[in-house]
C-alpha cells in the first residue's frame, strides 16, 4: 500500500509541490501504480525458453559533447536551484 508519508516524500525527492486539491487523486494514481507492480511482481514467469534475436544491429553508444550546466542554464527562461523551471501549463 501506498501511504500520504510514501507520497510526501516521493514528491520532495522529485521537488514537486503538491496542492491539497491533487492530493487525493495522486494518492489515489500511485497506489494503482504500486498494485500494477506488485502483479506484474507475482507473475510466474515464461514455462519455455526466451531467446531475444534483435533483427537489426544495434549501434554502439557513444556520448556527445557534454555541456556545463551553468552554459545550459543560461538558455532557460525560469531555472530554479540549479534546474529548469518548467512553467504550468493550464
Amino acid at each position: 500500500m501506498f501511504t500520504k508519508e510514501d507520497l510526501l516524500k516521493t514528491a520532495a525527492l522529485a521537488k514537486l509541490e503538491i496542492s491539497k486539491e491533487e492530493f487525493p487523486a495522486l494518492l489515489q494514481d500511485m497506489e494503482g501504480i504500486v498494485a500494477f507492480a506488485a502483479t506484474i511482481c507475482s507473475a510466474s514467469p515464461p514455462s519455455f525458453p526466451l531467446s531475444i534475436q534483435p533483427d537489426c544491429p544495434l549501434r554502439k553508444d557513444s556520448p556527445g559533447t557534454v555541456f556545463p550546466q551553468d552554459e545550459i542554464l543560461r538558455e532557460a527562461s525560469k531555472q530554479q536551484e540549479g534546474f529548469f523551471e518548467i512553467p504550468e501549463r493550464k
